[in-house]
């Protein structure tokens, strides 16, 4: 019995010490600057988790976001299982409609909560009016909201409500914006950024965040100008 309590009160140790360093950790933890911005072509738009702004929200059914609508299958098949799928319309600063998105996201292999945080990879296909369409992907690190907001209205079985803002950029490029591709239009063939920045409002305990804002920055390289060719019409 004796090496037993001492085998448990070592043990109890550990897990203190090592959720302690999970806590502080600043390795897992929001950077402290967010991604700088080439110059150049950029567009900016937000949009949210409300029905107005995301009409199609799918997943496994057991995630703690609500699906929409009512009606929309789960994803059920195995290899598609782990992924959340939605639909989103891109708002300008006056909230009107200035294209869409469709985003597909998982938990990254590479997470590491010692090391890197919560990851999350996603996917997206942007479509801009008057501008074109890109293919962009994105790694975020979710672990300072789940640690600051999440965690604390777990252990507590109570909704927080406040206001608070995230930059979980974390790649895939060196500067930890996500790497965008223009497809088409003024897009076409450019290679750029996109960064997420999130205002959080308010957090159930049972269904997840439930007033959550993104504002989104595409930055692309200014185009060349041939030689010769004046950059005034």
């Amino acid at each position: 019995m004796k090496y037993l309590a001492v085998f448990l009160t070592g043990l109890l140790v550990g897990v203190a010490i090592a959720a302690a360093i999970l806590w502080i950790n600043p390795l897992s933890g929001e950077p402290r600057q967010a991604p700088l911005l080439m110059h150049g072509v950029s567009a900016d738009f937000h949009t949210s988790l409300r029905a107005e702004d995301l009409p199609l929200l799918t997943h496994s059914g057991g995630r703690r976001l609500v699906m929409r609508p009512e009606s929309v299958p789960e994803l059920w098949e195995k290899t598609i299982e782990p992924l959340d799928a939605g639909m989103l319309l891109l708002r300008d600063a006056d909230g009107n409609v200035v294209g869409t998105a469709s985003r597909i996201a998982a938990a990254s292999r590479e997470t590491d909560l010692l090391q890197r945080g919560i990851l999350v990879d996603s996917s997206w296909i942007i479509s801009l009016d008057g501008v074109g369409m890109a293919f962009a992907v994105q790694r975020e690190n979710i672990w300072p909201m789940v640690r600051q907001i999440a965690l604390p209205a777990w252990l507590r079985r109570e909704p927080w409500q406040g206001e608070t803002g995230f930059t979980p950029a974390a790649g895939p490029r060196e500067d930890r914006a996500g790497r965008l591709l223009g497809i088409s239009g003024g897009l076409a063939g450019l290679d750029g950024q996109m960064v997420g920045n999130y205002r959080l409002r308010a957090f159930d305990p049972a269904i997840g965040p439930t007033a959550l804002e993104w504002h989104g920055v595409l930055s692309v390289p200014q185009p060349e100008v041939p030689e010769g060719v004046s950059a005034s019409r």
